[in-house]
């Protein structure tokens, strides 16, 4: 079976609108990472903002969740790259009859990095300005929905707690006391 030019030239269209479509479904891999706090938001005047009331966001990721994010970051690659490959694969079938070109491949990655290098970048800092203005209402509500259960601690359970551990304390300052009271009796 012949190709003619004009369908190769079709199918280096096509390889691009592939490549962009590709990056499109990678930035959905990335906001995933953004809105689960695995992936820090790039650097912007809403990084640094002191919530009213609640104060700072904790942006970094902790030591100890630092396995989980790797683990979610790789688990995530992985289904990424099997969807671009499945992508790929039906694309070079359906737009060459399954004849694997060096043009296709290089219009496919033409259009991922033209795609993550322009509308990629704004994506992203939309999603990031979105991640904080969700993370800000989600804090918000949990400080408002968790503040009658504070009070009741900080009112009833805390002094509770400080007069036991001021019994206990009295009790071992007694026992040492005493021991120390025997000690120099003996000597």
């Amino acid at each position: 079976m012949e190709i003619s030019v004009a369908s190769q030239l079709w199918a280096i269209v096509y390889s691009l609108a592939v490549g962009v479509f590709l990056g499109l479904s990678y930035d959905v891999v990335r906001i995933t990472r953004v809105l689960a706090g695995l992936r820090p938001c790039a650097p912007t005047r809403l990084s640094s903002v002191n919530l009213p009331i609640i104060g700072r966001r904790a942006g970094e990721i902790k030591k100890r969740n630092r396995f989980f994010a790797d683990v979610f970051v790789f688990c995530g690659d992985i289904i990424y790259f099997t969807f671009a490959a499945f992508v790929f694969l039906v694309f070079v079938f359906h737009a060459n009859y399954g004849n694997g070109r060096w043009f296709i491949v290089g219009g496919c990655i033409v259009g991922f990095v033209l795609y993550i290098l322009t509308v990629g970048r704004a994506v992203m800092l939309v999603s990031s300005t979105v991640n904080f203005v969700l993370s800000a209402v989600f804090a918000y509500l949990m400080f408002f929905l968790l503040f009658p259960f504070r009070m009741i601690c900080s009112r009833i359970v805390l002094p509770m707690v400080q007069t036991a551990n001021h019994r206990r304390n009295s009790m071992r300052t007694d026992r040492v006391q005493k021991g120390l009271a025997r000690e120099l009796k003996f000597i």
